[in-house]
């Protein structure tokens, strides 16, 4: 163990490191994490290199983020992409990166995979697995669920998509078409609006990121993707009380849109199918394939798939803390997490 060192990634010659992530994680996330993982986690500082000599032998980081639980705010940390080359593993690397970890708060956070989530339950980890992604296929037979499919599931999904198809012209016409009662686009945002929002009409109790300026102004507006995002606000024009932000991005099929992020007032269900039925609309229009969303909270899982969001898959939250309060709330508390949140919509 002792030859092993666990660094920071500006302790590490940029193009040893770029190497290490293409062939760790594939060129196209490799590729994102060179150009932008220094903005992505807030600094080189929160990227952790394991290295022996001038060997890497694995890798994680974290997004430093704030978390709100009954109006009380919590520093944390989103723990993301942990990797370890086959080679060095069962040598406690992993070890060594958790004593690190523990250096950066007293919560931390993150969406695993299914082994990833049975490990964090043997080291005390608190887990759920009642989030959904949710799926509205606009256009059933280029929809990613569809064409990614193969064997019996493929061909059942592409008959499915064939018997959807006229329901979903249907759709698409009534999307197109819809005309909101207050909701409406914005072309230039302010931070400080968005995070007033969220200061005077987000939950009480749910837990939750803090949305406040400095969140909005480094998740959206300085993302390298900001031409692909649209910012919805909803309510009174003097005060507005929901803002949804989509994402529109390229695919080999067609445009795939994501709600990004939704927050405010989620009880006003009559604003809260505005703004959302507004943002569909503008997805039909420009020609999306699908539209998905992270629904954690249970109303808006009933609400969105009311709404048409036929599919989904299975969504799990782990978190930890020494603070057995706050590893209680976690797990009592209805929690609203959108892709905005760790990594989820870091590469695509």
């Amino acid at each position: 163990m002792s030859e092993f060192r666990v660094v920071t990634a500006a302790e590490v010659e940029p193009s040893r490191l770029d190497e290490f992530l293409c062939g760790a994680y594939g060129p196209t996330k490799g590729e994102f994490l060179r150009r932008y993982g220094a903005w992505w986690h807030c600094g080189d500082e929160n990227r952790l290199v394991v290295v022996r000599g001038d060997e890497i032998a694995g890798y994680c980081a974290v997004i430093p983020t704030r978390c709100r639980i009954d109006g009380e705010t919590h520093p944390a940390v989103w723990w993301v992409d942990l990797i370890v080359l086959p080679e060095f593993r069962g040598r406690g690397l992993q070890h060594l990166l958790d004593e690190r970890l523990r250096a950066w708060g007293d919560l931390k956070l993150g969406f695993p995979n299914p082994l990833a989530a049975r490990l964090h339950l043997r080291h005390g980890w608190g887990v759920r697995e009642d989030f959904r992604t949710l799926l509205l296929p606009i256009r059933p037979r280029g929809a990613r669920i569809v064409r990614s499919a193969h064997g019996t599931k493929g061909a059942l999904l592409q008959l499915g998509a064939v018997v959807l198809s006229p329901a979903a012209y249907l759709l698409r016409r009534r999307l197109s078409r819809y005309q909101p009662s207050s909701a409406r686009a914005v072309e230039s945002p302010d931070p400080q609006a968005l995070a007033a929002i969220f200061e005077r009409h987000g939950p009480r109790t749910v837990a939750t990121t803090h949305r406040d300026a400095a969140f909005i102004r480094w998740r959206y507006l300085d993302a390298p993707y900001r031409a692909e995002l649209t910012f919805y606000v909803g309510g009174p024009a003097g005060d507005p009380t929901l803002a949804l932000i989509s994402r529109s991005m390229g695919s080999p099929s067609g445009t795939i849109v994501r709600v990004l992020d939704l927050f405010g007032d989620l009880d006003d269900r009559a604003g809260l199918r505005d703004i959302v039925l507004l943002a569909l609309g503008d997805a039909a229009r420009y020609g999306a394939i699908q539209v998905s969303v992270l629904a954690a909270l249970p109303r808006l899982r009933s609400f969105f798939r009311a709404l048409g969001f036929l599919f989904g898959s299975k969504a799990r939250f782990c978190w930890h803390s020494h603070s057995h309060d706050l590893l209680q709330r976690l797990q009592q508390k209805d929690c609203h997490f959108s892709y905005a949140d760790s990594d989820n919509d870091a590469a695509d």
